[in-house]
């Protein structure tokens, strides 16, 4: 089961980056489920995304 809401969210690690809305609201592609401010996270610490994912995203884009 997956519970959504709308809402804003901020960086609570290190606040390098601020308030955004809809942070907290879970997206999918079908298979892989992320929040919507995950790529905040990626742009800013570093963090490492399994090759796996990479190519899944690659091969389903747009």
């Amino acid at each position: 089961m997956i519970l959504d809401r709308m809402g804003a969210s901020h960086d609570m690690i290190r606040d390098r980056f601020g308030w955004g809305s809809g942070g907290i609201v879970i997206t999918s592609d079908g298979v892989w489920y992320w929040r919507l401010d995950a790529d905040q996270h990626i742009r800013h610490y570093p963090i490492r995304i399994p090759e796996q994912t990479l190519a899944h995203f690659e091969a389903n884009a747009g």
